[in-house]
C-alpha cells in the first residue's frame, strides 16, 4: 500500500502521520512523505530612485525575504526529517519528497504522479468563515483528486 502523507511543521500534520501509522497495515505500507515549501509573494512595493535603482530600504527588504525563505526551508526540512524518523521508529518504509509551490496544487500533482492508494492530510479545524477566506488544503485535495483521501482533524 502506497500512502502519500502531507507534512509541514504544524501539529495537525504530525498528528495526521501518527494516526495514519496507527490505522494502516504497516507491514505492507510505503509512506511518501510530502512537504511543500510555499513561496509567498512579497507585499513590498519596489520604489526606485530617478535612475531606476531600488532604494536602500527595498534592498534590506529583499535581504529580509531571503532570510525568511531560508528559515522556511529549514522548518520544512526539519518537519520531513521528523516524519521520516517517526516512520523508521515505527518500522515503516518511507521516502521524502520536497516540492515548491502552492501546497494544495502540489499535493494533487504529486498524487497524480505517484498514484498512491491513499492520501493523508491533517486539518487545522478552521471555522466556516476562515475556510471561506483562506481556503482549506484538505478540502481542496478532497475535491480535486480521484484518490481516496483521509483527513485527520486536530481539534
Amino acid at each position: 500500500m502506497k500512502v502519500l502523507v502531507a507534512i509541514d511543521s504544524s501539529i495537525s500534520s504530525h498528528h495526521a502521520l501518527e494516526q495514519a501509522l496507527l490505522l494502516l497495515n504497516l507491514q505492507k505500507a510505503h509512506f511518501l512523505l510530502l512537504s511543500v515549501e510555499e513561496i509567498l509573494a512579497s507585499p513590498n512595493i519596489v520604489a526606485v530612485n530617478s535612475l531606476g535603482i531600488p532604494t536602500e530600504n527595498n534592498i534590506y527588504n529583499v535581504y529580509d525575504e531571503i532570510e525568511l525563505s531560508h528559515q522556511e526551508e529549514k522548518r520544512t526540512l526539519s518537519a520531513l526529517e521528523w516524519a521520516q524518523d517517526f516512520c523508521t521508529k515505527a518500522g515503516v518504509q518511507s521516502q521524502t519528497i520536497l516540492e515548491i509551490g502552492d501546497p494544495k496544487h502540489i499535493i494533487c500533482q504529486v498524487a497524480n504522479r505517484e498514484k498512491p492508494d491513499l492520501i493523508v492530510v491533517g486539518s487545522e479545524g478552521r471555522g466556516i468563515i476562515e475556510r471561506a477566506i483562506l481556503g482549506s488544503i484538505s478540502d481542496y485535495v478532497l475535491h480535486h483528486t480521484h484518490f481516496p483521501v483521509l483527513v485527520i482533524r486536530n481539534d
